[in-house]
């Protein structure tokens, strides 16, 4: 009976791997929206690293749970980038700058040139850092135009 228990108690954590379901970065970082400043952009990269280091884990170098992560920011920037003005009203740096961030943005998700010497799971891990990046600045650009999240 004690082996049988020991047994279950070791094979659990294995059984959960396997069961792991891939994380939901959009959600993650949708939550901590509405955090204060401080708290959001210590909270930005927890959301995307954890979600990334589930997915390795998953993964096991197959890239399915990776591709996924990609497929939702892709989906949130689809949803997203329609609501975004071209441009701000107002002067200064920021709104100055943030025609050219999205512009940024677009070639990130439309052509990840950081990645583009780069195939298999190194590119799905490389495009999930890229559009991470990406995704967390689209998201300031949303509270810089005061547009509400899809």
């Amino acid at each position: 009976m004690s082996a049988c228990f020991a047994l279950g108690f070791f094979a659990q954590p294995a059984i959960a791997e396997e069961e792991l379901p891939t994380p939901d970065v959009i959600a993650c970082l949708k939550a901590i929206e509405p955090l204060d400043l401080r708290y959001r952009g210590w909270m930005q990269p927890q959301c995307l690293g954890y979600a990334g280091n589930i997915c390795v884990t998953i993964d096991r170098g197959t890239g399915t749970c990776m591709s996924e992560l990609v497929g939702s920011m892709r989906a949130f920037y689809a949803a997203l980038s329609p609501l975004l003005p071209d441009t701000l009203e107002g002067s200064g740096f920021q709104v100055r700058g943030y025609k050219r961030a999205l512009e940024r943005v677009a070639d990130t998700f439309e052509n990840v040139p950081k990645c583009v010497e780069l195939d298999g799971y190194e590119f799905t891990t490389c495009e999930y850092i890229h559009l991470g990046v990406a995704t967390t600045d689209l998201l300031y650009r949303a509270r810089q135009a005061e547009v509400s999240l899809p």
